[in-house]
């Protein structure tokens, strides 16, 4: 067992404990773990000392060299044979500044670092401190040039002020506003802090602005026939945001929604109808009022995870057919069927009969669950069966 620990075993111990533990260097900052630091030298026994004079000497110097003794508590020893003496037992570091100056250099520049970066925003608002302390690691990611100008923005943020705006279009003064978005997260800490919680009881800075949120989502939208692509100003294919599919009616009587990209490029021409395709998991838009009106069909790959897709895109849009999904396309391309690594193990209740019938094929095959990609699919057969979609109704 090892016995007597010195000032730079100490200071390892010390740096582990609490100054490389960033938890628990937050809370020392905060006071949530108040001072003194106490540790113990782990002062030899009677047989420990005597099995090593040399060493209980030299532990003992080094500690009586030591230039900061208020911090080393002593107490007189009684070793059998070897008389009594005065050992040091432990090291207590009474103050946050104590413990920087006794782990050295390299705590003495970070903490310096520290006070020149918060110090900007103290000024600011003295309150602001807890908040800072929590969200140290960020703090420290930032330049002094960025601390002034987060205290430039930050009387600039008020509620409202970016009422149908995207937070990009800001009217900022003496900043840009790439600079909030990059930081967005801890201007929205600091501003919950000084509004009271408003902030997040407004679902966060987005909403307490008042702003927009950014176009997210992409989809391709592609007219399957001369009649789509004409109402579509002639483009043969576009990309749009969720958000603007969801508003925009488009212009075919049939919505053909694809999985993936590949297999939505390899749609054959298709009359009066357009494929909203590449979106995987992205079918919040499916919830448009405008989807009711028309015709929906969805395709996608053939695995638990397509059946995911497709019961949310009933959740979203009522009425929606699936394609190429019931149990004759597993038998028609047996062969290109691959094992599924890890497949959804929840329950799906907007089903119909043969689509659970071939997720039950698909997932009982003793310990072997089975997917059949729908980019497999043999072009013939894809052109069959949207056909038969399109025009037996």
């Amino acid at each position: 067992m090892e016995w007597g620990l010195t000032p730079k075993k100490c200071q390892q111990k010390v740096e582990n404990l609490e100054w490389d533990n960033s938890a628990n260097l937050r809370k020392r900052l905060s006071g949530e773990r108040a001072f003194p630091i106490t540790l113990s030298l782990k002062s030899p026994t009677s047989s420990e000392a005597l099995s090593d004079i040399s060493q209980f000497t030299d532990f003992v110097k080094v500690w009586r060299d030591w230039p900061n003794q208020h911090q080393v508590e002593w107490k007189k020893v009684a070793y059998r044979n070897n008389g009594t003496h005065e050992v040091p037992t432990k090291l207590v570091l009474n103050t946050f500044q104590e413990f920087v100056d006794f782990l050295g250099h390299h705590a003495q520049l970070r903490s310096a670092s520290w006070q020149q970066l918060i110090e900007p925003i103290l000024a600011y608002d003295r309150s602001l401190y807890p908040v800072l302390v929590k969200n140290l690691t960020t703090i420290e990611k930032l330049t002094i040039i960025d601390v002034n100008l987060l205290v430039l923005v930050l009387p600039q943020l008020k509620r409202g002020i970016g009422s149908d705006m995207y937070l990009r279009a800001l009217p900022l003064i003496g900043a840009d506003t790439k600079f909030l978005e990059a930081n967005i997260k801890l201007f929205e800490l600091i501003l919950d802090h000084l509004m009271c919680g408003q902030v997040m009881k407004c679902d966060g800075i987005i909403g307490w602005l008042g702003c927009k949120e950014n176009p997210k989502g992409l989809l391709s939208v592609r007219p399957l026939c001369l009649q789509t692509k004409k109402a579509m100003a002639g483009i043969p294919l576009l990309q749009m945001y969720s958000q603007d599919l969801y508003e925009y009616k488009l212009p075919a009587s049939n919505i053909l929604v694809v999985e993936n990209m590949q297999s939505g490029l390899a749609l054959p021409e298709m009359a009066d109808t357009i494929a909203v395709f590449g979106g995987g998991r992205n079918l919040t838009w499916m919830k448009a009022n405008w989807l009711k009106s028309k015709r929906v069909g969805y395709w996608g790959d053939i695995d638990s995870w397509g059946y995911v897709l497709l019961n949310d895109a009933r959740r979203n849009c009522a009425g929606v057919a699936s394609l190429m999904m019931d149990k004759s396309v597993l038998d028609e391309h047996f062969e290109r069927i691959v094992e599924e690594k890890t497949p959804y193990d929840g329950t799906l209740g907007l089903l119909t009969a043969p689509e659970e019938a071939a997720l039950k094929c698909l997932m009982e095959n003793n310990g072997f669950v089975a997917r059949l990609e729908q980019e497999r699919l043999s072009s013939d057969y894809i052109s069959t069966q949207l056909k038969k979609w399109l025009y037996f109704k």
